[in-house]
């Protein structure tokens, strides 16, 4: 399981916090080195001063009375004139789990050694004695200690700047969260012109303000949507007029066979009369398809109207199919439309099919579906995406368009088409969101 968010968003906010989190802390540490060094500077300076006094008071008085005379002050000054430092040294193991400590008394050492120059030895003692000890060719071999002098210890933690530092965290986050929204926005109307473009529709003009590259792309998918529509027009028009006029000489042509004489073959006439119907079917289907409902406005329908008005449809020409309705379900959809998906789907059932034939709708949650079912063996799963294609090879009669005009009316409520077959027959399923 990864914690890497899904969404551009979230990934663009984890970057951006990361990056803040980490430049803080890299800021903390940075300023506290350097705050460190320059205390450190500052008591060398004081402390160097003060090395240089004691000496020129034993070069004054010697080593024994400037011990005498130091020792006796030990108490209010902190100073003491020794020929041995404490034995108790400063434990590196103990500093060693303390970095800031460390590091102040390395760097103070490293001040002092450089103020006093190199022969200088500048040692730290703990326990009861703690201190800073020094001594220096200037002290005759004596060790001047600072016993007032300590390593910085790891600075407290004070509840005023967590609850500080917590808000500055606070309102870069959200600062964060802002600019990653504003950032992909942009994306997520890139998003919703593709899917509007595989829906057919022509892509809304983008309308933001946002990188030079993603309004160029925003436009150029507003393009391309608004040609495949317009190609896509083309077509329709085309169709919808060939089928349109082919209407009326096949009209004509079925009426004169109705006419012809008694002499005429009862066969031959029949033939003729069967061959004008499937054409007349196969215009049909065309026409159809054309309509696909994109004009009808959506509006709420109970499934059980449209599943019985279908099977009552297709009763009047002599086929039945069983009707199973779960409860009463409701669903937004394009009624006209909806029918001609379900007179589809009982078509292919029955020309392709076997029997029995069922019919089902129902709404599970967000979604709503209608089912055809029949006994036939059904269609071989490596062709089930090729026959939901326009003209992907017809049977009996048709043009390849039955389901085709069923995926495209799916599509248009946002749903999809599924096949499922079995011991007991062959299903195909019409799923779309309910509201």
């Amino acid at each position: 399981m990864t914690i890497v968010p899904k969404t551009a968003l979230g990934r663009t906010l984890v970057l951006l916090v990361s990056v803040l989190v980490v430049t803080l802390v890299a800021t903390s540490l940075l300023f506290g080195r350097v705050g460190m060094r320059q205390r450190a500077e500052a008591r060398a300076d004081i402390l160097a001063q003060q090395v240089t006094l004691v000496s020129g008071v034993i070069r004054a008085r010697g080593a024994t009375a400037a011990s005498r005379l130091m020792n006796r002050s030990a108490g209010s000054s902190g100073l003491r004139l020794v020929r041995e430092p404490p034995g108790n040294r400063d434990d590196d193991s103990e500093r060693a789990h303390d970095w800031h400590r460390q590091s102040s008394r390395d760097s103070l050492e490293q001040q002092l050694r450089e103020r006093l120059g190199t022969g200088a030895d500048v040692v730290f003692s703990g326990g009861r004695e703690a201190g800073l000890w020094v001594r220096t060719d200037a002290t005759r071999g004596l060790w001047i200690g600072f016993t007032r002098v300590r390593p910085e210890h790891s600075p407290a933690f004070p509840a005023t700047l967590a609850a500080w530092v917590l808000t500055i965290a606070a309102i870069l986050t959200v600062a964060a969260y802002l600019f990653a929204r504003q950032l992909n926005r942009p994306l997520l109307e890139l998003v919703d012109a593709a899917e509007a473009i595989g829906r057919g529709e022509a892509p809304d003009e983008p309308g933001y303000d946002g990188p030079v590259e993603l309004v160029r792309v925003g436009r150029a998918l507003h393009r391309a949507g608004a040609a495949v529509r317009a190609a896509a027009r083309d077509r329709e028009l085309l169709l919808a007029g060939v089928s349109h006029d082919l209407r009326t000489p096949l009209a004509r042509l079925r009426f004169a066979t109705e006419l012809l004489g008694e002499g005429t073959d009862d066969a031959l006439r029949a033939g003729m009369v069967e061959d004008i119907e499937a054409m007349d079917a196969i215009v049909g289907q065309f026409l159809a398809f054309v309509r696909e409902g994109r004009d009808e406005a959506p509006r709420p329908w109970a499934l059980r109207t449209l599943v019985e008005e279908a099977v009552a449809a297709v009763a009047r020409t002599g086929r039945a199919a069983e009707v199973v309705v779960v409860g009463e379900p409701e669903a937004t959809v394009r009624p006209l439309a909806m029918r001609r998906l379900i007179a589809n789907l009982l078509d292919n059932a029955f020309v392709h099919g076997a029997s029995p034939v069922r019919v089902s709708a129902g709404a599970e949650g967000d979604s709503a579906w209608i089912a055809v079912h029949d006994g036939g063996v059904g269609i071989e799963p490596a062709r089930r995406s090729v026959v939901l294609q326009p003209f992907s090879g017809g049977a009996a009669g048709g043009v390849g368009l039955g389901l085709a005009i069923v995926e495209r009316i799916a599509r248009l409520h946002g749903g999809g088409v599924g096949m499922h077959g079995g011991p007991d027959g062959f299903e195909v399923r019409v799923t779309w969101p309910r509201g």
